[in-house]
Parts: C-alpha cells; sequence; structure tokens
C-alpha cells in the first residue's frame, strides 16, 4: 500500500519535471527568436544609413568626411557587436548569441573594416582617400580634429 504513494510521487516528480524543462525551452525559444528580431531590424536601419554613406562618398572620391550614427536611436536596449567589411554588417548579440549578417551594397568595393560594440551607442564612419586608397574605418568616437567639425 506505501509503495503506490512512492509511485505516485515518481511519476509526478517526473511529470513536472519535464513540463518545467519544455515551458523552459518554450520561453527560451520566444525570446531568441525577439532577439534575433531586434537585431534585423536594427540591422536593416543601419544598412540603410551605411548605404546611404557608401552613396555620399562615392560622388567626392577625393574628400574626407566623416559621419556620426545612432545605435540605440529608439532605445533598444541590446548589447551586441558590429562588424563591417566592404560587403557586409554583421551583427552579434551577447544574449541568446543571436547572429545575423546584412549584404551591403558597394558597387565600387570602397575597403570597409571595423568592428564596434553597441556599448559606445554612437558609431563614426570616416572616408578618407588622403594616400590615394579610399576607405572606411569604423570607430567609437570621431577621429577629425574638433577643430574642422
Amino acid at each position: 500500500m506505501e509503495i503506490g504513494y512512492i509511485y505516485t510521487f515518481i511519476i509526478s516528480a517526473m511529470l513536472l519535471t519535464s513540463i518545467t524543462l519544455t515551458t523552459s525551452k518554450m520561453v527560451n525559444s520566444a525570446e531568441q527568436a525577439g532577439v534575433e528580431f531586434m537585431l534585423r531590424e536594427e540591422g536593416n536601419r543601419l544598412k540603410s544609413e551605411i548605404e546611404s554613406y557608401i552613396r555620399i562618398v562615392q560622388s567626392h572620391p577625393n574628400s574626407t568626411y566623416e559621419q556620426r550614427f545612432e545605435l540605440h536611436p529608439t532605445g533598444l536596449m541590446l548589447s551586441y557587436t558590429l562588424g563591417l567589411t566592404p560587403n557586409q554588417l554583421y551583427m552579434n548579440s551577447t544574449y541568446h548569441e543571436a547572429k545575423v549578417k546584412r549584404p551591403i551594397y558597394n558597387p565600387y568595393s570602397i575597403p570597409m573594416y571595423g568592428n564596434i560594440s553597441s556599448h559606445a551607442t554612437s558609431m563614426y564612419l570616416l572616408y578618407s582617400a588622403s594616400d590615394g586608397t579610399p576607405g572606411i574605418d569604423i570607430s567609437s568616437s570621431s577621429q577629425l580634429d574638433p577643430r574642422y567639425l
């Protein structure tokens, strides 16, 4: 008779454990999808702004031009690392290890390289062709002399 209570307890514990694990996996997958959605939206916005910047510097190839971009204009408080190559924008979240990449339209293949953390709140792109080789650098602070800004 007492063995029935033990079996009931064991079955109840196993059932409770499986329900808890299933629920936590569902919550984690929903959070993962939300983080990836936020990264995609932020990536699309930055991709558009970077492509606009590329069009500007292509129309003035022998200039030096710097532009500042907000990394959290809508109050998005997601921590991520942003990487830039000539044809791709990479965003890696530290939360749920979400990763997003966006292709960048760069018809003249202007060299672009750099990484920046979203903790910087702003991203600066500096185009320079002063040494004869055009390139775009990414940084968290202005690289131009403040007297000329």
